[in-house]
């Protein structure tokens, strides 16, 4: 499984997904303090969990679709809720690890060659 983050001040991170009675099930890990919060379902997650969930569920990344600078890369922008945020990917280890609804505030070092003008 691809893991896939959630990024926003509070910095909580979707690690594993489940399939029961036709329902996805996901665990989310709040890096704060290291809090697993279990059974998150996509009705049930709050704005942001829900957002990358459903982008998770409905839209998987294809890496070759991705903007690439080095390592780190822009999947999407678009302005929701009076602010531009990012969908953005990040190779590491061989493996791929996706960000959601990223605002500038979060686009630090690298990714802030992303940074689009409003």
């Amino acid at each position: 499984m691809m893991p896939f983050i959630a990024a926003d001040r509070r910095r909580r991170i979707v690690r594993e997904r489940t399939k029961r009675q036709g329902l996805q099930y996901h665990s989310i890990r709040d890096l704060r303090n290291g809090h697993i919060i279990k059974n998150v379902t996509r009705k049930g997650a709050r704005k942001l969990w829900n957002y990358a969930i459903q982008q998770h569920e409905d839209s998987p990344v294809d890496a070759a679709k991705v903007e690439w600078q080095g390592d780190v890369g822009m999947i999407s922008s678009a302005k929701r809720a009076g602010k531009v945020r990012y969908d953005l990917a990040l190779r590491e280890n061989g493996s791929l690890r996706v960000f959601y609804g990223v605002t500038e505030d979060g686009m630090e070092g690298h990714w802030s060659a992303f940074v689009q003008e409003e």
